[in-house]
């Protein structure tokens, strides 16, 4: 089974040394070179698979050289950016990580944004891809009683409602979560959300511009991503 990808990303993660003004460049080298280890370890393909209605879905899936032959689990990860910004290529480092250190598949979905793509377009988009890699187990090598999704933000947003979903509609299970600061909660403005103390949260119309971009209305901030 998947063990917690936050306590192996965790060790990894500190592990790792920031460079310091008074390092020898041969140190600063031995940080270059362990870094592009991570990518000549992982194996990556950047790819399209058939759209949610208007185009084409892009994903990039990675594994581990050493288990490419083998039937793994799946990590599905969805980036942030408040659903109306960013991309798959944010978070290329740590699917490379997670497929590095978890021995797992990834699909890193490069969904469409906001507001041009409104909600629930994103969740459906998602849905559908991880529909298409459970109906495709077989060829891309992946366990469809073992999928776990996760992202930063927005992703985990996404991942929430991908869970609800999923539960649903039976087309597959998920059997975990990895949930990065989720935004799950849209039926009232941000201005009304309590700010836990020492968190500087000053300019909270910037969260009401993302939530305006998103939903189409006030009548999809009902509190739930699937209806």
């Amino acid at each position: 089974p998947f063990r917690l990808l936050h306590d192996a990303l965790l060790q990894r993660f500190r592990r790792i040394a920031l460079p310091h003004a008074d390092q020898h460049p041969l140190q600063l080298r031995g940080l270059v070179q362990g870094s592009a280890e991570i990518f000549l370890q992982i194996v990556k393909i950047d790819g399209f698979r058939g759209g949610t209605g208007a185009a084409p879905t892009r994903i990039q899936t990675y594994v581990d050289r050493r288990y490419a032959d083998e039937i793994l689990p799946l990590y599905v990860c969805m980036h942030g950016g408040g659903f109306i910004c960013g991309s798959g290529d944010f978070d290329d480092k740590y699917c490379r990580l997670t497929a590095l250190h978890v021995k797992c598949r990834v699909i890193n979905i490069d969904y469409k944004l906001a507001p041009e793509f409104r909600f629930p377009y994103q969740l459906t988009e998602c849905y559908e891809t991880i529909r298409w890699a459970v109906r495709h187990h077989e060829e891309l090598k992946i366990d469809p009683d073992r999928i776990m999704v996760g992202g930063h933000s927005a992703g985990a947003g996404l991942s929430t409602g991908l869970a609800a979903m999923a539960a649903c509609e039976r087309d597959f299970r998920i059997c975990g979560q990895v949930l990065d600061y989720p935004p799950v909660d849209f039926s009232k403005a941000p201005y009304w959300t309590e700010v836990p103390e020492g968190l500087d949260l000053e300019n909270k119309d910037y969260e009401s511009f993302f939530n305006m971009c998103y939903l189409k209305n006030a009548d999809d901030g009902g509190g739930c991503f699937y209806k």
